[in-house]
């Protein structure tokens, strides 16, 4: 650990039982005995991913607490936040201006606006509810941080339960050539074609970026977004897109007919006022467009599987388009954990659909299947969140420099390796 951490000053205080020092992360060690007793007990537990974490770190490590690293905009050179025993500590030097010498992750910090803190979560008894109990409480100050200052913050834990695979996709010259017949067939277009188009590629590409919910929701969007566009009311006369991939099936006006006898029929109910705004919205307007996006998509992919996929297939009597209209409305909190795993379960075959749709999109005005096949990803695990068996040699890694370094920071994202192919 760089010998200008302020923390290591602090080293001999930290908590008896804690595994690390402060500014810490040490590779996990533990015998098979314990790994394997703690993987029985935490495997079977119905408890969010974060909260088993925090259970596997302090069954392997034999510690009364949770330990977690804080990501923060805000730069605070002693310790962050302390309460009940909760504490968490800067992993670097703060920088003093009559003191032109720092460590470097400390630069690189301060370069990026990105801060790495140490937190540690002590706890009475190490069971799921004091797990799930910590996750709630740590969430609730990252969010509040936001209302406190400009800051941002968020958190994970220091070892995670379980680590999803690095996939590394390959670049060739095909995918290249793909890549410049798009651009020149988006050039090519009229200026309200080519910014609705583009508005749904850019809505696709922040997806592959995103978390699971957030992810689904923008998958949804890059596809709705285009789709609108293409079945508006406007004229065709001046649109290839609306032109070659509107549906002949539930015209514009036709679905407008439609909408309005179901209006005049709930509205005109003995129904309360409450209950027919809400079958107004769920019967007549929703379900509107529920069924311009099916027939859209019937039409392009020239098949029904993938409204299917969309507007047929349910989890406890939901579908993913019903589940779409929970999350867009601010109810994720109402979504229960079958509805959860059901979006997370479904969203690559969503994504699939949506990159298929832009494809078929720009195919369709090449009058052509240009697209390569995509090729299967290289998958790695990362070392660091392996563990060792007692008596390993194990080096002590220095959070700052684990956290502040760009393969971690961008250990979520996409990695791609450029090849002759």
């Amino acid at each position: 650990m760089s010998s200008n951490i302020e923390n290591k000053q602090e080293s001999n205080d930290k908590p008896q039982d804690r595994f690390n020092q402060w500014g810490e992360r040490k590779l996990l060690t533990a015998d098979k005995q314990t790994q394997l007793s703690a993987q029985k007990e935490i495997s079977t537990l119905d408890i969010n991913l974060r909260a088993k974490s925090f259970l596997w770190q302090a069954k392997i490590t034999s510690s009364s607490g949770y330990e977690f690293v804080l990501i923060s905009n805000a730069q605070f050179g002693k310790k962050l936040y302390e309460r009940t025993n909760l504490e968490i500590r800067p992993c670097f030097t703060p920088l003093d201006p009559s003191n032109p010498k720092h460590d470097d992750q400390q630069a690189a910090m301060m370069r990026r606006g990105y801060f790495v803190y140490d937190g540690w979560f002590p706890v009475e008894d190490v069971i799921p509810q004091n797990a799930e109990n910590a996750v709630e409480i740590l969430d609730q100050i990252t969010s509040i941080f936001s209302i406190v200052g400009n800051y941002f913050a968020y958190w994970e834990p220091k070892y995670w339960y379980s680590v999803e695979p690095v996939y590394t996709y390959y670049a060739f010259q095909k995918n290249f050539q793909a890549l410049d017949r798009s651009l020149q067939i988006i050039q090519s277009l009229p200026v309200d074609d080519a910014r609705a188009l583009g508005r749904s590629l850019a809505w696709l590409s922040n997806a592959s970026r995103t978390a699971a919910v957030q992810k689904f929701l923008l998958l949804f969007v890059t596809i709705e977004s285009l789709a609108t566009y293409i079945e508006g009311s406007k004229s065709k006369r001046k649109s290839i897109l609306k032109r070659t991939f509107s549906s002949p099936k539930g015209t514009k006006s036709d679905r407008n007919k439609v909408r309005d006898d179901c209006l005049k029929r709930i509205l005109g109910s003995n129904a309360s006022q409450a209950e027919k705004v809400r079958r107004s919205y769920y019967e007549c307007i929703h379900r509107g467009i529920a069924d311009m996006l099916s027939f859209h998509l019937e039409n392009v992919f020239q098949r029904e599987d993938e409204s299917k996929v969309i507007f047929i297939e349910k989890i406890g009597g939901k579908t993913l388009w019903d589940l779409r209209n929970e999350v867009a409305h601010g109810n994720l909190d109402l979504l229960n954990d079958e509805e959860l795993h059901f979006i997370n379960r479904r969203t690559p075959k969503l994504e699939k659909i949506a990159s298929e749709y832009i494809r078929e999109i720009f195919s369709g005005l090449a009058k052509s299947e240009y697209f390569p096949a995509p090729s299967p990803p290289a998958m790695s695990i990362p070392f660091n969140h392996a563990i060792a068996t007692q008596g390993a040699a194990i080096s002590i890694e220095n959070m700052a420099e684990y956290y502040v370094n760009v393969d971690a920071m961008t250990r979520s994202f996409v990695h791609v390796h450029f090849g002759n192919k």
